[in-house]
């Protein structure tokens, strides 16, 4: 279970990056 949150936090982080550079592409 403590690793599917890790996998979570990690997502999250990857997608916060992802909404990051899409932002400043627009």
């Amino acid at each position: 279970m403590k690793a599917f949150q890790n996998d979570i936090e990690r997502f999250e982080k990857l997608n916060a990056q992802v909404l990051g550079i899409s932002a400043d592409s627009l």
